[in-house]
């Protein structure tokens, strides 16, 4: 019997005899799928699960602490994870490996293991890769008050359109002429309608969420050159806002715009808008055009 089989049994073995996992749990542990999601809310044993899961990656053949990685979105919570892998791990050996010849060196190895917060693991690969960077040696994670600068400036530089600024910011072979396809007023009209501020925060969101699907600023100005792009993207947003825009509108419709007399009080504003959205809206019905 293999060494893997051996460790694996007596892991087996103890957790029914401790009760250690719940079945939910074991599940998570032993799977051998390519990918294993498992969705837990707070307090329901991910630590817990986790750990014995990395104690049971050790037991394969072949397998060292370093090649497994475990990410964490927090300091804290990389710090608890590796105290509870060794502490879970120096409980277990013994009974797995009573005579000591089957985990010496795993135990020997286990301080390499990589278990850090996201941004940590990011920042190690930076720095390990930084010659086949633009930057060189010389790369570095952004700080959090120079990544608050930054969209600070880039914020002013839209208030005021400066342009020029851009073209300083903007790494070689990035054009702003490039990027706005000579679309320079259809920015400031986008500006005029929601604002520095807006816009900056939406590309801030967007930039998200490209790299959240592994995308980047070209791979969107490259789908964007494609004919259906603007359709896929107009029939996707009707299908997400049809529904509370519907909704809305039996809310105002139905509802708001009878309810209110006739003249309203007073003078201001807010009556003339009321007036204005009467006068456009008050004979029609929620989903008509």
């Amino acid at each position: 019997m293999s060494s893997e089989a051996i460790l694996t049994r007596r892991f087996s073995d103890h957790i029914e005899r401790t009760g250690a996992l719940l079945p939910a749990q074991r599940e998570a542990v032993f799977s051998d799928a390519p990918l294993t999601l498992v969705g837990a809310g707070a307090g329901t044993g991910k630590t817990h699960t986790l750990a014995w899961r990395f104690v049971r990656c050790l037991l394969r053949e072949g397998v060292r602490p370093r090649d497994i990685l475990t990410l964490t979105f927090t300091e804290k919570a990389a710090s608890e994870m590796a105290e509870r892998i060794g502490a879970l791990f120096a409980e277990l050996r013994p009974v797995l490996d009573p005579d000591g010849s089957l985990l010496a060196a795993t135990a020997a190895e286990l301080q390499e293991a990589t278990i850090s917060t996201i941004h940590s693991f990011a920042l190690a690969i930076v720095r390990e890769e930084a010659l086949f960077l633009p930057s060189g040696l010389s790369a570095r994670a952004m700080t959090p008050p120079e990544a608050d600068l930054f969209v600070r400036r880039c914020t002013d530089a839209l208030d005021e359109m400066d342009m020029d600024w851009f073209r300083r910011a903007l790494s070689s072979g990035r054009g702003l002429e490039a990027l706005l396809g000579g679309g320079e007023q259809d920015l400031a009209d986008v500006l005029n309608a929601y604002g520095a501020k807006g816009v900056a925060a939406f590309a801030l969101a967007l930039s998200d969420m490209l790299e959240s699907r592994g995308g980047s600023p070209e791979t969107l100005a490259e789908s964007a050159e494609r004919e259906d792009f603007i359709e896929s993207v107009r029939e996707r947003l009707e299908s997400l806002l049809r529904a509370p825009a519907v909704s809305a509108a039996d809310l105002w419709l139905g509802r708001v715009l009878p309810g209110l007399p006739s003249e309203l009080p007073g003078g201001g504003a807010f009556k003339e808008r009321t007036a204005r959205l009467r006068s456009r809206w008050g004979g029609r019905r929620a989903g008509t055009p």
